[in-house]
């Protein structure tokens, strides 16, 4: 079961050099310990553009609400890093102040940013 990642710009007007909003590398996800251990996600290697909106497909159960929620940080990973406007916001990121302030953003901006008609 595999998820598919399709993008498509939504503006076509963007500075020539811009760092991306979301990167993800080596992102691995594990649940459950012995006979019921799982890994969910595996070595997940991503980048996300500004101003890009990028689709998430798959069969239920292939991670794809594991890997939307390591990457807006209300998840941690097993292993890997997720950077979010260039901040390392795993649990491993070097300062744990700065991977709150990204936490808080994420989380504020994702229900402002919410698809409604």
């Amino acid at each position: 079961m595999n998820a598919v990642i399709e993008r498509r710009a939504v503006s076509k007007v963007m500075p020539a050099v811009q760092a991306p909003a979301v990167v993800c590398r080596g992102v691995i996800k594990e649940f459950g310990q012995g006979e019921t251990h799982i890994r969910v996600l595996r070595g997940i290697d991503l980048e996300v553009d500004a101003g890009t909106m990028t689709m998430l497909v798959g069969p239920s159960g292939c991670g794809k609400t594991t890997l939307i929620s390591v990457m807006a940080a209300t998840l941690d990973p097993t292993a890997g890093e997720v950077e979010l406007l260039g901040t390392n916001v795993t649990a491993s990121a070097p300062a744990p102040s700065a991977a709150s302030a990204a936490r808080t953003s994420a989380s504020s901006s994702s229900s402002s940013t919410c698809c409604r008609p």
